[in-house]
């Protein structure tokens, strides 16, 4: 076995305690991900919003309110 470090991006993850550490790494985020959370977070603020702006109007507008 050799102890030779491993060619798989060890610079792009920051050693536990190192001072490239950011406090993603520590909640456990990794580091390729993040702006798919980002994306996914903005998406559903979106969602939300938008669901909360159309519900009150929604029976008003749609066939299976009127009566």
């Amino acid at each position: 076995m050799s102890t030779a470090p491993s060619s798989t991006n060890d610079a792009a993850v920051p050693a536990v305690g190192s001072d490239r550490e950011t406090f993603l790494d520590r909640i456990g985020i990794p580091h390729p991900l993040r702006w798919g959370f980002l994306a996914v977070l903005i998406f559903m603020t979106g969602n939300g919003v938008e669901t909360n702006f159309v519900s009150p109007t929604w029976p008003t507008c749609s066939a299976a309110g009127t009566r």
